[in-house]
């Protein structure tokens, strides 16, 4: 893995996110695409 540089890391984080809010949204059956884009 490489190294993140300072302003990368906000970024990873909220892509992170939206990855976790997607999941538990498909696991749920709940649709959050209007929430999400």
């Amino acid at each position: 893995m490489r190294t993140l540089l300072d302003f990368e890391k906000p970024i990873v984080a909220l892509e992170t996110k939206l990855a976790e809010m997607k999941k538990l949204a498909i696991d749920n059956n709940v649709d959050v695409s209007l929430a999400v884009s």
